[in-house]
């Protein structure tokens, strides 16, 4: 009996706590307000947007810096180290002497 009772009281607490207004969905806001509570969506690829890394100094464990560029400058430094590289592959010296 104690069991019975114990049920009926857990599915009246259940009942009432389901049919409170709080748990009750939100309505949604007009379409005009959803608009403008959305962020503009970012152009992941944007040339302008500035981008800080932090450099490390070759030679030490201390220090580094930060250096703040736009992505089209991180992309340009890029684009020249590669180069710069592939340049001293192709035009290494050849210290045997020949």
């Amino acid at each position: 009996m104690r069991v019975f009772a114990f049920a009926i009281a857990a599915l009246a607490t259940l009942a009432a706590t389901s049919a409170r207004p709080d748990n009750a969905a939100p309505n949604p806001p007009p379409p005009e307000q959803q608009a403008a509570q959305t962020p503009p969506k970012k152009d992941p690829h944007d040339p302008n947007e500035v981008i800080c890394r932090r450099v490390e100094e070759l030679g030490t464990r201390l220090g580094g810096e930060k250096v703040c560029m736009t992505r089209a400058q991180w992309d340009d430094e890029a684009w020249d180290n590669k180069h710069a590289m592939d340049d001293a592959k192709h035009h290494t010296l050849d210290v045997r002497g020949n």
